[in-house]
């Protein structure tokens, strides 16, 4: 779950994860409501929106299962990454249209109105939201050390997340 609570058309995304399973339909974040705000998800391809009900691109490949992805969006601008050359390619440019709503976008699954859906299964290795520069997420996933809670820890605020309801599993330790 992400600590946003504010998505304009001034939005910045970047993420980077695998999903275990395509899933049409599912949803990798959204915080909408009556149609307007910030949706990346898995509808005919990917698509990514910010502003208004089509006011968005589809990105030109659509993911594996079990193969790490990244996409970078600032404003209108939308890029993939490309892992042979480590360079972000772009994928399409739209015009955000103009919104500024108050909602919280998780991670993995959709917030549309009050409603949480079409969640999707996957590992996520950085989420990052800034807003015309300024960061209001930057999470990395992590195991809280007193009790070995497993969550995100936002870098912006330095708040550590639990998992909204289920659970996070560990992956592998890093350094």
């Amino acid at each position: 779950m992400s600590d946003v609570s504010t998505i304009t058309n001034n939005a910045q995304l970047e993420i980077e994860m695998t999903l275990f399973q395509i899933v049409s339909g599912g949803k990798l974040c959204e915080a909408r409501l009556n149609n307007a705000g910030l949706y990346l998800g898995l509808y005919n391809g990917v698509y990514y929106q910010l502003g208004t009900q089509g006011a968005g691109v589809y990105l030109s490949t659509t993911p594996t299962a079990n193969v790490k992805f990244r996409i970078k969006a600032d404003k209108g601008n939308v890029y993939q990454y490309d892992y042979a050359t480590n360079t972000y390619n772009s994928v399409g440019t739209f015009t955000p249209t103009y919104i500024n709503i108050n909602q919280t976008m998780p991670i993995f699954c959709g917030h549309f109105n009050t409603t949480y859906d079409n969640p999707v299964t996957g590992r996520l290795y950085s989420f990052k939201y800034m807003d015309d520069g300024v960061p209001i997420s930057d999470l990395i996933p992590c195991y809280r050390k007193a009790d070995s809670v497993v969550g995100l820890y936002n870098l912006a605020n330095n708040n550590f997340i639990t998992a909204r309801s289920g659970s996070f599993t560990a992956g592998n330790d890093v350094v």
